[in-house]
């Protein structure tokens, strides 16, 4: 072979050696880039911020999947499948860390509290009972878990334990709250009359009335309760003793009243009801509509017209309604002082309520949400909030 044959092949050699260092690197670095550790839980936490739930709940099975985030990647797993209806698979993924590990006590207790949660939203109240009674083993002067305990044992119907709960609940928080307790008592109330054990309900009616006497839902459930026992007087005794509380909510049972009064013949009485009514609570809008209705339809309707005068106190939806009214009578001028106040035409109304807790609508106000079982939690859905978040 010539020197120049060998210098070539010297440089082919060279050429080869740099093509393959160059490939090795690249392929190195491929490596590295495929290597590269995503963490799956990190990113889980920052779509649950985003309210991103779907792919939180795919970012958290690769973290269980990768051995990422610990304990609190099966948790909040469990939580996203509890929220979607999977409760088979939460309920699957707390057992197992339930049997698991020798875990932290906090760690324990969110298992204890998740489990708790799975049970009650299967309607497993037992299964439920006993998970939170392991809780209060663990940290038993906590009020939230104490309410809890009284909502579970209400949807099993033991009353007294309700109450019991309910009781060391306001204890611990320092403050007596007999409106909550009312409330408690007319819902087990509503469910003994439910399963016909009129005797006991009446006794938990009553007992509610005595912690607090303007509790509306056991006044309602009284007006029904007198009704199946066919005392048509009583209840109408205590519906209009609800109607003269002027609570919020109150004014649903106008219609009810009326009939009611009507039937038994004592329909004059109802103008009465709703001016005494006035004579305590000026500013109770409901009230001054009904009553300006029951004037009107007999044949009184300057009277009408003169409850139902502009005043600069009254909430704005009212203003839109009272106009509609006063044109509805022919009463322009009195309607045109409303109209120049409503400067927005679409008023804002309400169309519901809605638990402030939990998001759940219903048609009318409920003092016990029966989904988180909040106490007094339902508020007006208006119109004009609706339009804003929109």
């Amino acid at each position: 072979m010539t020197q120049l044959q060998l210098i070539g092949l010297g440089v082919a050699i060279l050429l080869a050696a740099i093509l393959a260092v160059w490939i090795l690197v690249r392929l190195g670095g491929g490596r590295r880039d495929a290597g590269t550790v995503v963490d799956h839980h990190l990113v889980a936490l920052e779509a649950l911020a985003d309210g991103e739930s779907g792919r939180a709940r795919e970012e958290l099975k690769l973290a269980v999947q990768a051995g990422q985030g610990g304990a609190d990647a099966y948790l909040r797993l469990a939580d996203l499948y509890r929220a979607e209806g999977q409760l088979k698979k939460a309920i699957h993924l707390h057992r197992a860390l339930e049997v698991g590990q020798n875990w932290s006590q906090t760690v324990r207790e969110r298992i204890l509290r998740g489990l708790a949660e799975d049970y009650l939203a299967a309607g497993r109240w037992d299964d439920a009972l006993g998970q939170l009674e392991q809780l209060r083993k663990l940290g038993g002067r906590d009020p939230g878990l104490l309410r809890r305990l009284s909502q579970v044992h209400l949807r099993r119907g033991d009353g007294e334990r309700a109450q019991s709960m309910l009781r060391r609940a306001h204890r611990i928080e320092g403050e007596e709250k007999p409106d909550e307790l009312a409330i408690l008592l007319a819902e087990h109330a509503r469910r003994l009359i439910g399963e016909q054990r009129h005797r006991e309900a009446r006794k938990a009616l009553q007992e509610a009335l005595k912690q607090d006497g303007d509790c509306l839902p056991a006044l309602a459930l009284s007006v029904d309760l007198h009704i199946r026992e066919g005392d048509e007087q009583k209840a109408a005794d205590e519906i209009q003793r609800l109607v003269l509380t002027g609570q919020p909510g109150s004014e649903l049972d106008y219609p009810r009243m009326e009939k009611l009064f009507f039937e038994l013949g004592r329909f004059h009485e109802i103008q009465f009801v709703y001016q005494e009514l006035l004579s305590k609570v000026p500013g109770f809008w409901p009230a001054r509509f009904a009553l300006a209705d029951l004037l009107d339809k007999r044949g009184r309707r300057d009277e009408a017209t003169h409850l139902l005068e502009f005043s600069r106190e009254a909430p704005d939806a009212v203003a839109g309604r009272a106009a509609g009214r006063l044109l509805a009578w022919g009463e322009t001028e009195a309607a045109a002082r409303w109209l120049e106040r409503w400067r927005d035409p679409l008023a804002p109304a309400t169309r519901g309520y809605r638990c402030r807790n939990c998001g759940m609508e219903h048609t009318r106000p409920r003092w016990y949400c029966p989904s988180c079982h909040g106490f007094k939690s339902y508020e007006p859905i208006r119109e004009e909030s609706e339009a804003a978040g929109a």
